[in-house]
């Protein structure tokens, strides 16, 4: 998928050529503690295969190049033929991670998910980085629905990078937290489709996943 932006500055009109495969990376999000599931989130089997692994499949069908951010061990050996980032503000949480992907990718952006989304969906995925088609200059694109927004399912210019170094060093460690000092092309979807969403915080919302499996 190629996509083209004109950007225009003060004295000059430039194209800008998007190919999501080359020019996004798709990021995973694993350095979190587990404090409320008191185990390896990322690493609970869904569908005959780790959560984390079944993403990195995912994801490798829509972008040549895969990071994880991370510094476990356990999942590095997983992943021998895949980049890692290592936050640098420690224990900040997943706008730490996203600084950790913008510095590290070799891209034009990041798109960037959790490590405990089960339900995580490749044409969803497509079709919110295809309205990158109708506005390719904008720094982000976020879901939006009746419950709120989806900060970790969401593309991420690397133009973001000094927005998010700023909010970190500020202490300040909302990822919405630099929304309202850039341009955001809101995805829009329909209550059903927060199912994509859903991700593995507590045993709670694990067995809640499995009965829905079930049924």
């Amino acid at each position: 998928m190629e996509i083209i932006a004109i950007s225009q500055k003060k004295e000059d009109v430039f194209l800008k050529h998007y190919d999501i495969f080359k020019d996004v990376s798709g990021v995973v999000l694993a350095g979190g503690q587990n404090t409320r599931f008191k185990s390896e989130k990322s690493l609970i089997e869904v569908d005959d295969q780790c959560i984390i692994e079944k993403e990195i499949n995912i994801l490798k069908n829509i972008f040549s190049e895969l990071i994880i951010v991370t510094d476990k061990e356990d999942i590095k050996n997983m992943f021998p033929n895949i980049t890692f980032a290592k936050d640098y503000f420690n224990g900040c949480g997943p706008l730490a991670g996203l600084h950790a992907a913008l510095k590290k990718c070799s891209t034009k952006g990041v798109f960037i998910v959790a490590c405990d989304m089960p339900n995580l969906n490749e044409r969803f995925i497509i079709k919110q980085l295809d309205l990158l088609e109708q506005n390719p200059n904008v720094l982000a694109v976020v879901p939006r629905h009746p419950n709120g927004y989806e900060p970790l399912h969401s593309f991420y210019h690397k133009n973001c990078l000094p927005f998010v170094e700023a909010l970190l060093q500020q202490k300040k460690y909302s990822v919405r937290g630099f929304f309202n000092k850039i341009s955001i092309n809101w995805f829009d979807i329909k209550s059903e489709d927060e199912k994509f969403f859903f991700n593995i915080n507590t045993q709670r919302d694990l067995e809640l996943f499995i009965d829905q499996k079930v049924k």
